[in-house]
């Protein structure tokens, strides 16, 4: 099995303050688990501290471990007021319209993840973004040109190992400086260094913790 295990990575990522969250969801992929039908929400959580944070690790890595699972945590921080105004929306017209099932909770993770209730500014010094690096690793010499093509252009925050390669988390991204493209209507980016794509995604979802086949 591989094990990446990012949390010295992100820790000082996190960045606190009164009425914030960060959300982190753990996953068992039906790509890792030929066996499931689908893609399985394990667990789900609200991080509104480092305590907390560090209170639910060890359970998120038993659970990633328990069912080859993957956990990830968006690095935006979110408003928790934003978020239950949200959410006691939703509930109040379930209710109102009579569809008030165990369905209903499938939505929490749109709801959480909406980029409606995103509120970095107080909290970080500027936007993130995360660049997508596919079969890639932390030892590869392609790093080196990478990090020469970045240089002075994005300010990298971290480089977090992935499943499939490794993902840069940047702030101060602006499409001209990297002759980025859209590729799609999520605000998406990507761009060429030396014949390699890369991916510029508008959501901060990396991996923090997994334990997942060698082979995808």
């Amino acid at each position: 099995m591989k094990i990446i295990d990012n949390k010295e990575r992100i820790l000082p990522l996190l960045k606190f303050k009164d009425g914030i969250f960060y959300y982190l969801q753990v996953i068992a992929r039906k790509k890792d688990n030929p066996d499931q039908l689908r893609d399985f929400h394990l667990f789900s959580r609200c991080v509104t501290s480092i305590e907390v944070f560090e209170f639910i690790y060890d359970e998120i890595k038993v659970l990633c471990n328990s069912y080859n699972a993957r956990c990830y945590i968006s690095l935006f921080p979110r408003s928790i007021e934003k978020f239950t105004k949200k959410l006691n929306l939703l509930l109040s017209s379930k209710i109102v319209s009579d569809a008030y099932t165990p369905k209903i909770f499938r939505s929490l993770d749109s709801i959480a993840l909406d980029d409606d209730i995103i509120k970095w500014k107080g909290v970080l010094n500027n936007s993130r973004c995360m660049l997508d690096v596919d079969d890639i690793n932390l030892d590869s010499g392609l790093l080196g040109s990478l990090d020469s093509f970045l240089a002075g252009k994005v300010q990298v925050e971290a480089i977090v190992p992935s499943v499939s390669g490794v993902h840069y988390i940047c702030s101060n991204f602006y499409p001209g400086n990297l002759g980025a493209s859209r590729i799609d209507r999520s605000g998406n980016w990507e761009f060429d260094v030396h014949g390699r794509k890369v991916t510029v995604c508008r959501d901060v979802n990396t991996i923090l913790y997994s334990c997942t086949s060698e082979k995808e």
